[in-house]
């Protein structure tokens, strides 16, 4: 349980450090010519947050309570991951009518910053564990 809290307070620090950025940006963006705003920033990080500490919360509690189902574990929070992730892009994109260039960038921006993260915590949980 140790390595979960560890892995949320890095989520939650990537969480301020985006949105410390994204108040760079919006006060940028009275200079530049930018559509983003501070608001649309908040939403998909925060989203990408929870979906983040979901799936790592499910890879780390199926992991603990059996040993041999480790693979279980890390596919199905892969799984929700990315089904997860298929939902909120259908919201972003085509209910929220985001289809700028600048909100595709954010978007998938975002991705990748929540995804390595992820990825880095579950591969270090599993040097300690072979599958």
């Amino acid at each position: 349980m140790i390595d979960f809290k560890k892995n949320i307070v890095a989520l939650l620090v990537l969480e301020i450090i985006i949105l410390a950025i994204a108040l760079t940006v919006d006060v940028l963006t009275n200079f530049a010519n930018l559509s983003i705003t501070l608001i649309e920033i908040t939403i998909l990080s925060i989203a990408f947050f929870a979906l983040s500490v979901i799936c790592l919360f499910i890879y780390f509690y199926f992991r603990r309570m059996e040993d041999e189902g480790q693979s279980k574990s890390l596919l199905l929070s892969f799984a929700v991951k990315f089904l997860s992730e298929l939902v909120l892009v259908f919201f972003w994109f085509f209910i929220g009518k985001k289809i700028g260039i600048d909100s595709l960038l954010l978007f998938f921006i975002l991705y990748l910053a929540f995804t390595l993260l992820m990825l880095s915590a579950i591969v270090k949980a599993l040097k300690h564990k072979i599958l």
